[in-house]
Parts: structure tokens; C-alpha cells; sequence
């Protein structure tokens, strides 16, 4: 992990501070690059201790608790040398490259193996997810396929059926015309029935 952090630092204002930098810091008070090498290695020190403590995914969820671990631990190391940790900033929190890890190097070796599970174990669950989002997919497709035909079936007894009733209803309408053709043209010819009947029976008579 990168991990990038602003710190600001100064002497504590106190006889006690003053008196434990002059002793411990000696004649890097009066050289600032020397002095700012030896805080930095202090920081630096601090953060890796606290940063091993937390895997990258709780770096990362929990910047606010990663941070106050610093100030805490910067604070109580700053103070053996009569320094106060005014204020500390994490400004940068990411991956290193690959390509800059030394693989020699044991903490490296460990931190590129657990990297590279994490890293593998991502991809594995990324391509299970786009795998079940295309079955869902696909289901969801093939679902409404069915569904598009169930209504097409339908749609289409329907029109058979109605077709159906439509033709029983026009040989019921045809035989009725039929049957009353039939009866209007029986009683048209009952008279000249009944006439030829009384013909014949006069004749007989």
C-alpha cells in the first residue's frame, strides 16, 4: 500500500519539551533536512506499524479510524523527543505497482502473494456476477419469449372460437329462414289444398 500522509510538527511548548528536544535531538536542531530525516523515519515507522494491523479493504472503509491510530501512536512517539503532533492528514491512500515491489524482499514477497489473491478472487467474483446478470438475462429474454407466445396462442383460440360461434350463428340464422320459408309456403298452399280436397269430394258424392 501507498499511504501519504501530512504531518505537522514542532516542539512542545513546555520547559519539559524544550528541555527533552535540546537532550534527544541534540545538534539536529540547528540542521533541518537531518532533523526532518529522523521525524520522517518516526512517521514513516508509525505508519507501517499501524497499516499492518488492517488489511487494504479496512484501510480503505475506515480511513477516520486508520488516521486517528496515526495521530495517536505519531503523538505518543513525537513526545519521547519533546515534539508535538500539532495535526496529521491522510491525503493519499492506493496500491503500490507491482513493478516497484522488490520481490527479495520478504514483507513484499507476502504483501504481492496476498495481492495477487485478492486481485484473482476479484476477478473470479466479477465473472460470476456477469455470468448470473447473463442468466438473469437470458431467463428474463426467455421468460417473455413464452409469455409473447402464451398470448399469441390465445389470441388465436380466440379467434377460432369466435369464428366458430360466428358460423353456428349464420347456419342458425339460415336454418331459421329456411324453416320459415318452408311454413309460409305450407300455408300459402292450404286453400288451394283445401279446394282440390273439396273438389274431389264432390265429385265422388
Amino acid at each position: 500500500m501507498d499511504v501519504t500522509c501530512e504531518f505537522y510538527v514542532k516542539v512542545k511548548a513546555s520547559e519539559e519539551g524544550v528541555s527533552t528536544a535540546a537532550q534527544t535531538l541534540g545538534d539536529k536542531t540547528f540542521d533541518a533536512d537531518a532533523l526532518r530525516e529522523m521525524v520522517e523515519g518516526k512517521l514513516v515507522d508509525v505508519l507501517r506499524a499501524v497499516a499492518a494491523q488492517m488489511t487494504m479493504d479496512q484501510l480503505h472503509e475506515n480511513r477516520s479510524d486508520f488516521s486517528q491510530q496515526v495521530q495517536q501512536a505519531a503523538a505518543e512517539t513525537l513526545l519521547k523527543n519533546g515534539l508535538e503532533l500539532e495535526s496529521a492528514a491522510l491525503t493519499g491512500l492506493d496500491q503500490t505497482p507491482f513493478d516497484m515491489l522488490d520481490e527479495a524482499n520478504a514483507f513484499n514477497a507476502v504483501g504481492m502473494k496476498k495481492l495477487a489473491e485478492v486481485i484473482a478472487d476479484s476477478k473470479r467474483q466479477r465473472a460470476q456476477i456477469e455470468a448470473e446478470t447473463d442468466t438473469a438475462v437470458a431467463e428474463t429474454r426467455l421468460a417473455a419469449e413464452k409469455r409473447k407466445l402464451e398470448l399469441s396462442k390465445q389470441e388465436e383460440q380466440v379467434r377460432i372460437q369466435t369464428s366458430i360461434e360466428v358460423e353456428t350463428l349464420k347456419a342458425n340464422e339460415a336454418a331459421e329462414v329456411a324453416s320459415g320459408r318452408e311454413e309460409g309456403q305450407q300455408r300459402s298452399e292450404e286453400p288451394r289444398i283445401t279446394r282440390e280436397q273439396a273438389t274431389r269430394t264432390a265429385e265422388i258424392e
